[in-house]
């Protein structure tokens, strides 16, 4: 396979897709450097060296990054659909797989005259894992999904660390249904109305926490223990109580007395 000098990238793709915008920098660095390593690769798109398959501890030594890091960012990267994997276990980017496809019936065709092949439909490979992802998503979907997870963030009655947020709900609709996840977290922001908000967990926390599941009777706070409050009505009616039978705080009042022993 010849070199590219260059690498496609579409900004506009990278920067409306809700997985890409789940990432932190550092993924995302990761996920950058990996792309340029498929670029390279004989087999364009795919995960590899000299037709191998580039292994857990390779990439981590190419990448100069220890097992362990790398091990969590691969985690993180195939939890939010960013890359795919063959029946072979090679991570692959299904956007450089297609593009490297039609660049090479555009190719063909340029040999024979141009147009009869480039009206044929481009397919994806064969035996690839269909999962949503960052690379070939269209613009319209990827907009669609951040708006869904902007609007269940908009929600949410506590908006603090919004990046970690966006990334737990990214992860949380593919648990449940979006638009019943959005109901429930509607619904719990009704019931925290009025109530003290250094109670209401950080958005991140509740959806990491999946408490869309818990037992809704539990999502108002308990009520602080009245003792010693003097605005409570058992505390009025034992003050007003004590003044009657002229034990206010156990002084005597009397005739001879009147100040009640000051």
């Amino acid at each position: 396979m010849s070199k590219l000098p260059a690498i496609q990238l579409y900004p506009a793709d990278w920067r409306k897709d809700p997985g890409i915008q789940a990432l932190d920098y550092f993924e995302k660095g990761v996920w950058m450097e990996m792309l340029f390593i498929m670029h390279e690769s004989n087999n364009r798109g795919f995960l590899k060296i000299n037709d191998k398959k580039i292994e857990k501890n390779v990439l981590a030594r190419m990448l100069g990054l220890t097992l362990k890091k790398t091990e969590k960012t691969l985690k993180t990267l195939h939890d939010f659909g960013i890359y795919s994997i063959d029946e072979n276990g090679v991570i692959y980017s299904r956007r450089m797989v297609k593009d490297e496809h039609l660049r090479q019936i555009r190719a063909e065709a340029g040999k024979l005259g141009g147009s009869p092949l480039l009206k044929q439909k481009v397919k994806q490979p064969a035996k690839q894992k269909a999962t949503p992802s960052s690379s070939s998503s269209t613009s319209s979907s990827s907009s669609k999904n951040k708006d869904i997870i902007e609007k269940i963030y908009q929600a949410y009655p506590k908006k603090v660390g919004k990046a970690k947020a966006l990334k737990a709900i990214a992860k949380a609709i593919k648990k449940i249904d979006h638009e019943k996840l959005l109901s429930i977290v509607e619904q719990y922001a009704v019931s925290r109305q009025g109530e003290d908000p250094q109670y209401t967990p950080h958005p991140s926390t509740w959806f990491n926490a999946e408490r869309w599941n818990d037992d809704q009777s539990t999502w108002k706070s308990k009520k602080p223990n009245a003792r010693g409050n003097r605005n409570t009505k058992s505390n009025q009616a034992a003050a007003e109580k004590a003044t009657e039978e002229g034990l206010w705080e156990s002084r005597t009042i009397s005739p001879s007395n009147p100040t009640g022993g000051r």
